[in-house]
């Protein structure tokens, strides 16, 4: 795809045609961007150019792994006291929502460094009406990596792939509370994993994150990633090139949902106040875009503070922190 700048227009070349426009928000992933996916002519100036190499972003895969019902969701804990009779009465306490598997030792060698994190989706306190009996197990690095490899090849549908994430995890979930081999309730009936670092039109990986770094200059200039993102973020405002995605978004937001969800209104604000429809008057693009830099870096701020309200408010979390998307 190649973007190109035409006078006061803006042409969008593709496989269907050429398109022309006003203004052109590109929303693809961060990771298109670092490997040349989209092309914009003439050449992005080298500030931009270097902000977009410089950033990083991950290679988290997540597995969604779902049973008859959460076997998983209460374990019994015996009573302080005793009945009559011997009986001990017992009572329950909910499964912890966050499990991280450290140093396994029943797994192979190589796979005993891999941090495999996992978060039960069936807690009705957490999730309400959309609780599922559903385990989501988060993967990154060479455990990610291995992970898809073992899939790749496979429809998602076929009994091989099934067969495959099961012998790869059971491991893991056969270790929850009440869990007993060859139980229907503790045999998963489906599983869906993501592939998103070897998907191309992902960028070969998941979202933005802050990598340690071997170095800290490129080119003898010290890396300032905070300002490449906010340079990414400004875009090319004098071409009508304007950037959204959840590599732009606020910085409480990177790489939510949410941030990019926020970064597509931002990017919305900053092309109307650079055409003089957000206050009634023109801006200038210089103008627009360090005004929405400001905005954009404070935003996730005030969403956070609407949401530690003093006790008596109505602000809600849900309320103060948007779910779009």
């Amino acid at each position: 795809m190649l973007i190109e700048s035409q006078g006061p227009k803006i042409v969008v070349s593709t496989e269907n045609g050429d398109f022309k426009f006003d203004e052109v928000v590109v929303t693809i992933p961060l990771g298109c961007l670092k490997r040349g996916t989209l092309n914009i002519d003439p050449q992005i100036p080298l500030p931009l150019y270097r902000a977009i190499q410089n950033a990083s972003y991950s290679s988290l895969e997540k597995v969604y792994i779902s049973f008859p019902l959460d076997f998983w969701g209460y374990v019994p804990t015996p009573a302080a006291t005793t009945r009559e009779g011997g009986n001990s009465p017992t009572s329950s306490i909910a499964t912890p929502s966050f499990t991280h598997f450290l140093n396994p030792q029943y797994v192979p060698d190589e796979q005993k460094s891999w941090a495999i994190e996992l978060v039960p989706l069936s807690s009705k306190d957490h999730f309400g009406s959309l609780a599922q009996p559903t385990l989501l197990f988060s993967l990154y690095g060479p455990c990610a990596a291995y992970v898809t490899s073992l899939i790749q090849n496979l429809s998602p549908n076929s009994a091989e792939y099934f067969d495959t994430l099961v012998g790869f995890f059971r491991p893991y979930y056969s270790l929850l509370p009440n869990y007993k081999a060859g139980c229907p309730e503790c045999m998963p009936n489906a599983i869906l994993a993501t592939n998103w670092q070897n998907d191309e039109l992902a960028g070969n990986g998941s979202y933005t994150n802050f990598q340690i770094s071997d170095y800290s200059q490129v080119e003898g200039e010290e890396v300032h990633l905070d300002e490449d993102i906010r340079t990414t973020r400004a875009g090319l405002p004098d071409r009508g090139i304007w950037f959204a995605g959840e590599h732009t978004a606020p910085f409480i937001a990177i790489g939510t949902t949410t941030g990019a969800y926020w970064s597509g209104e931002s990017a919305a604000v900053k092309i109307l106040a650079a055409n003089g429809l957000l206050s009634g008057q023109a801006q200038s693009p210089d103008l627009a875009r360090n005004t929405e830099a400001s905005r954009d870096d404070v935003q996730g701020v005030h969403v956070l503070q609407d949401a530690i309200s003093p006790a008596g408010t109505d602000t809600s979390p849900q309320e103060a922190f948007p779910t779009h998307g």
